[in-house]
């Protein structure tokens, strides 16, 4: 398809919309960030756009020209990205996670899962979600409105992204219907309460207070074992060369 007609396209148009509004929280930067991107989209005679040479499918590369110019965007708005000293301090596993919470929309969940397959963090979920508190404590830059956890009664704390749908958005169809049988084959394998927290997380959206009350234990308690379940997730995918949940 030639540049021009792409950019014309419903499908681009919307996977460039959908990926701006996933990022910011706030609708009139998401706005701009997608007027932004279709700018510099067709700059040049749409020099970027012909850069596509067929080695992934078109949506996997534009995604990530999408990401590169969506780096771009928040510099020029925002300005640099700079880590707080004091979560500096803290070692390069505190780093990534500030680095994935505050600029690129992850959960604490996702940066667990992040920083321990890159082995940038070796403990335990439970040391986990005590060591990540003191990064916590260090807010994200207001001005850059993504959603981020900002402490442990937040009310987004307990608002989760659905990693499954992110992840299959991303491979193309062979690696992803791949993905998806990983998927069921290690949700099969879990008792039926693990089962009941992922459905109720995942597929019904429920926070963890609700699953918490079903269950008759706390919060904290389903927290930990969605993490759990869901660096079982990772890990069966990894074995199979999928990253990126």
């Amino acid at each position: 398809m030639e540049p021009a007609a792409l950019l014309k396209d419903a499908d681009t148009l919307n996977l460039l919309d959908s990926f701006c509004r996933r990022t910011f929280a706030n609708d009139a930067d998401a706005d701009e960030c997608y007027l932004y991107i279709l700018e510099k989209l067709q700059e040049n005679d749409y020099r970027r756009l012909r850069k596509f040479n067929g080695k992934s499918t078109l949506k996997t590369w534009l995604y990530t020209v999408f990401t590169n110019l969506k780096a771009d965007f928040i510099r020029s708005k925002f300005g640099r990205r700079h880590i707080p000293a004091a979560v500096q301090r803290i070692g390069l596993w505190a780093q990534a996670v500030y680095k994935l919470i505050c600029y690129e929309k992850r959960s604490v969940e996702e940066a667990w899962i992040a920083v321990s397959a890159q082995k940038l963090y070796t403990h335990s979920t439970e040391q986990y979600l005590e060591d990540v508190e003191e990064v916590l404590v260090h807010p994200c830059p207001p001005s850059v409105q993504m959603v981020a956890l900002t402490g442990e009664d937040s009310e987004q704390e307990d608002t989760k992204a659905n990693p499954f749908y992110i992840l299959l958005d991303k491979l193309d169809r062979e690696r992803a219907a791949a993905a998806a049988g990983i998927l069921r084959q290690t949700t099969a394998e879990f008792t039926a309460r693990d089962k009941l927290i992922i459905e109720m997380a995942y597929s019904k959206n429920c926070k963890d207070t609700a699953i918490a009350r079903v269950l008759g234990c706390d919060r904290r308690t389903v927290k930990k074992r969605r993490i759990t379940l869901l660096n079982h997730y990772c890990k069966a995918l990894f074995k199979e060369g999928i990253s990126g949940l």
